[in-house]
C-alpha cells in the first residue's frame, strides 16, 4: 500500500470526508492527503529539543555598591627610637616669674631658684607666653618667723601660775603667722630650730621657770629654771630643736611659785625665733 493510498484510507473518518464527515471538512491537500479535512490538521508529534544557541554578548556592568563599613583599628606600632638630648647654653631663659606686682623676673638655665611664699601649694609660671599654674604640694620649703618685746612692762606673777611673755612685735615670716596675740603659729609640719631669750628683774629673791610652750605645754629642751637676784636684770637664752605639726602655736612663758612683780626693762627684752631646718 502506497503512502497515499494509507492517507486516503484515514480520510475515511467523520473528521475528513469519510462516511461519518461533518460539513465542516473541505478539501485541504496540504493539510490532508484524502482531499476532505478540517480547517486545521491535527498536532503532530513534537520534534526533539534543537542545538542550544549560541551565548549572547556580556551586558554591561552594574552600578558600584555602597562602601562597606571601616575595619577595626590595627595595633600602635613600636616606639621609635628616643631623640639626640638638646642642648641649652647657659643664661638662656626658660620661663619667667611675675610677683603680686605685676614685675616680671626671667629665669635662665643653669640659675638656681628659690621661690619664697606664703602659699606655696600652687605657683604660676609664664613659659613662652603661656602661663602655667604647677602644684608644688608636698615640696619642702623655708618656713620661718619670730617675734620680740620691747616695751617696759610689770608683771605680776600669781603663785604657781603660768604667765605669757608679751610680745607685741613681729619678723618677717614665711609658713608662720600671728593671729594670736604674742605667739607664733607654725602652718607648715617640719623639723624647727626654736631660740628664746628673755631678760627680767624681781624685787625680791626667787626661782622663776621659763619655758617655751607648744600649744600650752612646756618644751622640755627649751625650757630653764633659774634664781633671780634682788634687781639685778637675768637673762635666760636658750635654743632647740624640735619636730613641730602644722598648726602648733608656740609662745614663750614664766612661772613662779611665790606672788611676785617681774619687771622687763626698755629695750629688746623677750624674743621668739622659728626656723625650719628640714628642707
Amino acid at each position: 500500500m502506497t503512502y497515499r493510498e494509507a492517507m486516503q484510507r484515514s480520510c475515511n473518518t467523520p473528521a475528513c470526508g469519510g462516511p461519518f464527515s461533518s460539513p465542516c471538512c473541505r478539501p485541504q491537500w496540504d493539510c490532508c492527503p484524502c482531499f476532505s479535512c478540517c480547517d486545521e490538521c491535527p498536532t503532530g508529534i513534537t520534534g526533539p529539543t534543537g542545538a542550544t544557541g549560541a551565548t549572547g554578548a556580556t551586558g554591561a556592568t552594574g552600578a558600584t555598591g555602597a562602601t562597606g563599613a571601616t575595619g577595626a583599628t590595627g595595633a600602635t606600632g613600636a616606639t621609635g627610637a628616643t631623640g639626640a638630648t638638646g642642648t641649652l647654653a647657659t643664661g638662656t631663659t626658660l620661663f619667667t616669674l611675675t610677683d603680686d606686682d605685676g614685675d616680671i623676673a626671667p629665669v635662665t638655665f643653669g640659675e638656681t631658684l628659690l621661690l619664697t611664699t606664703n602659699t606655696p601649694d600652687i605657683v604660676d609660671i609664664t613659659v613662652g607666653g603661656t602661663t602655667v599654674t604647677v602644684d608644688v604640694t608636698g615640696v619642702v620649703v623655708a618656713a620661718f618667723g619670730g617675734r620680740f618685746g620691747n616695751t617696759a612692762t610689770a608683771l605680776a606673777l600669781a603663785p604657781a601660775t603660768t604667765t605669757q611673755i608679751p610680745m607685741a612685735g613681729t619678723m618677717p615670716s614665711v609658713l608662720t603667722s600671728y593671729a594670736l596675740a604674742n605667739s607664733i603659729i607654725v602652718d607648715e609640719a617640719g623639723v624647727y630650730e626654736i631660740t628664746y631669750e628673755l631678760v627680767g628683774s624681781t624685787a625680791d629673791i626667787l626661782e622663776l621657770t621659763v619655758a617655751v610652750r607648744a600649744n600650752g605645754i612646756p618644751i622640755p629642751s627649751a625650757t630653764q629654771i633659774s634664781a633671780l637676784d634682788v634687781g639685778i636684770d637675768t637673762v635666760f637664752v636658750g635654743s632647740t630643736i624640735v619636730a613641730l605639726a602644722a598648726g602648733t602655736v608656740l609662745d614663750l612663758s614664766v612661772l613662779s611659785q611665790l606672788a611676785a612683780t617681774l619687771t622687763l626693762g626698755s629695750g629688746m627684752n623677750a624674743s621668739l625665733i622659728v626656723k625650719r631646718l628640714d628642707m
